[in-house]
């Protein structure tokens, strides 16, 4: 399974929404949201560049580290 499935697959499984953008620099966000938000709208708890870093944050949020959430 490549890194971005995975972590698409745990974004589901923890209840978390996630949009992309690809600006075509190379490297896709991920702007994960508690709810369902677009892009732009504001309110992300974390923006990642590329599925290896979602992939980080998501494992982190799984064990507990929500301290820089409301």
């Amino acid at each position: 399974m490549s890194k971005k499935s995975e972590a698409l697959e745990m974004v589901k499984a923890l209840g978390l929404h996630v949009e992309t953008w690809a600006p075509g620099d190379g490297s896709t966000r991920y702007r994960v949201f508690q709810d369902t938000r677009g892009y732009h709208s504001g309110g992300e708890i974390y923006t990642a560049l590329g599925p290896a870093d979602l992939l980080t944050f998501l494992k982190g949020w799984r064990a507990g580290f929500h301290y820089w959430t409301k």
